[in-house]
């Protein structure tokens, strides 16, 4: 078990709303002579609920802020071969690369501040991966099996009348509600793999630059400015993939 900064826990105590708390239960008690007793206990239990709060929000901040584990993802990206299992693969390589040069290399200081977004990234690729798995472990079948189920009531309503008829006529609305938001998760997980390419190109095209600047041995401002847009379309299409996979 990781050990609890001691830091997490002053914070937890020492806060703003604790410090509210704390000084109208003081003002409260010091007017209501009758009923202090109640105001301090309810003062206490606000305080207890107010603090335990504050401590587990903040131990949950710390841990998205954590580097995530290269292992982890590694095994992720070969654990299960499907269309996200390519590209998850080069993602991470081209990651791993481009934190390197940015360490390597002082004048890529703008590649360096980016790696920010990249950890952002890295953190959120379990999550990622998991819902995208789980969408298709999901759809597995399912086309196939409400696409079928349609064409039945739509025959059996053809060869039907009166009640028999609305009852087919009203299950037949509720299989294509069905298939309607299966095709949208479709969409979605093919959606989040178009932009999970593009990212990719997008690492590649910095990649691009940054070593070839290097064997220059000098960046220019227009590599500056390449980069730079590259970085911005990465972040933009990360935040679209968080989106897409609500994450």
């Amino acid at each position: 078990m990781k050990r609890i900064a001691s830091k997490t826990i002053l914070n937890s105590f020492f806060n703003i709303a604790n410090f509210f708390i704390v000084s109208i239960t003081l003002v409260l008690s010091a007017i209501a002579d009758a009923q202090r007793s109640s105001i301090i206990i309810l003062g206490g239990i606000l305080f207890f609920f107010s603090t335990m709060y504050a401590f587990f929000f903040s131990k949950q901040n710390k841990s998205l802020h954590e580097d995530s584990d290269p292992t982890e993802i590694d095994e992720l990206a070969y654990e299960k071969h499907d269309n996200l299992t390519p590209v998850l693969k080069k993602l991470v390589k081209a990651m791993e690369r481009l934190k390197q040069k940015s360490k390597d290399n002082p004048r890529f200081l703008m590649v360096s501040n980016f790696m920010d977004d990249v950890c952002n990234f890295e953190q959120m690729i379990p999550k990622l991966v998991n819902n995208y798995r789980k969408g298709k472990e999901f759809l597995k079948g399912r086309i196939y099996q409400t696409t079928t189920e349609i064409s039945n009531l739509e025959s059996k309503i053809a060869a039907s009348s009166g009640t028999a008829k609305e009852t087919y006529a009203s299950s037949l609305e509720q299989k294509k509600q069905v298939l309607k938001e299966i095709e949208e998760i479709k969409s979605s997980l093919a959606e989040c793999e178009s932009k999970l390419h593009y990212m990719l190109s997008t690492l590649q095209q910095v990649e691009t630059i940054v070593e070839s600047s290097s064997l220059k041995n000098e960046i220019s401002n227009q590599d500056i400015d390449n980069i730079n847009v590259q970085l911005d379309v990465f972040s933009e299409s990360m935040k679209d993939v968080m989106n897409i996979m609500k994450i």
